[in-house]
């Protein structure tokens, strides 16, 4: 069933995701629930957001298996190799796909809680991902990897970026807020400099290598200049917007202009001028009401925004002004939407649950 709802008729939106709900069967949203599930895992949509079906097959040397049980922390597209998906797990390891989601097997990485998985910009076979006090490196499409930094300092490695302008040079940024470098693809490492302590939902370099952003999950944002080693915290702009620096996700657009997304528990907003200020975009429940969980932007057309409520997915085309409805079998919680780079009506969710 598919929908077009103005955000101010709130009437209308409850009744139709009820009905949505009901018409699939699903049972009431349950976040961490005890019980025995079987929906989560990786959803996929092949008809722009319309309708999903559960893509949880699972190759092993037995046979098949299912990765419905596995909690998602992250899932990355590669955006040179068509069909090519990686899928971080929490204590699972990294799973990897290269027919679009249809089966899914194993790499080397087979525990650890993997939250950021990237690629080397000029060899997509070359990828960095970090898990825990570690960041792991393959040199083979994600099928094999080994550990080239561990900190023995404390804190947890949040986050893993490369360089758009020089494909060996690395940054890791770790929880108590140490921004480490390699510029040798990982063999050494240095100290670059130490910011606050924050728990990274993104953390993206510029085009120009000047600067890199992070995206903390409730701090705020912050940048980083890496010519002067130095940083800011560019907060500031969202203090009118109640719950604003609990940021969920984040989509990060840098050309032809800046255009900055962000869910966060206020609700969704959008920066034209790199986190100066910050406008509420319109969705279908009024700002402070509802956190919204996954912001997707489609880079081609930018007023055509997804973002996923408790276990709805809506989608905009028109920057706000309507929203339709598609809602996701599953009790547990919607995360990592994301869009496939390769495919204009493919796009991506994956689940997580907390025991």
């Amino acid at each position: 069933m598919k929908i077009s709802i103005s955000p101010f008729n709130r009437l209308a939106v409850i009744l139709v995701a009820g009905a949505l709900v009901m018409g699939q069967g699903c049972s009431l949203p349950f976040f961490g629930s005890q019980q025995d599930q079987t929906d989560g895992g990786v959803f996929r949509s092949d008809d722009h957001g319309q309708s999903w079906k559960q893509k949880n097959t699972l190759k092993t040397s037995q046979g098949t298996s299912t990765l419905r049980d596995v909690s998602v922390r992250t899932l990355v597209a590669d955006p040179q190799v068509a069909h090519r998906w990686f899928l971080g797990s929490v204590g699972q390891g990294v799973y990897m796909t290269t027919d679009g989601g249809d089966t899914w097997e194993s790499t080397s990485l087979k525990t650890g809680d993997f939250t950021c998985i990237v690629f080397q910009p000029t060899d997509h076979e070359v990828m960095y991902a970090s898990a825990g006090m570690s960041i792991v490196k393959s040199i083979n499409g994600g099928k094999n990897w080994k550990t080239v930094y561990s900190d023995t300092q404390g804190g947890t490695m949040g986050c893993v970026a490369v360089s758009p302008q020089a494909s060996l040079t690395i940054y890791g940024l770790t929880t108590t807020g140490k921004l480490l470098q390699s510029v040798d693809g990982g063999k050494n490492w240095s100290l670059l400099l130490t910011v606050r302590s924050i728990s990274p939902r993104l953390m993206s370099i510029s085009p120009d290598a000047n600067t890199i952003t992070v995206f903390g999950k409730t701090e705020g944002i912050f940048v980083i200049n890496l010519a002067n080693k130095s940083w800011q915290d560019i907060s500031k702009s969202l203090k009118d917007y109640s719950g604003a620096k609990t940021i969920r996700s984040v989509s990060a657009l840098e050309t032809p202009q800046p255009l900055w997304h962000i869910a966060t528990n206020y609700g969704l907003l959008r920066s034209v001028d790199h986190g100066a200020t910050w406008q509420p975009i319109k969705t279908l429940d009024n700002p402070g009401t509802v956190a919204i969980q996954n912001v997707v932007v489609n880079p081609t057309d930018t007023k055509e925004i997804f973002i996923s409520v408790g276990k709805k997915i809506e989608r905009t085309s028109d920057g706000g002004t309507t929203w339709t409805v598609s809602s996701v079998a599953t009790t547990r919680s919607l995360v990592q939407l994301q869009r496939d780079p390769n495919s204009v009506d493919r796009l991506f969710v994956a689940t997580f649950t907390t025991k």
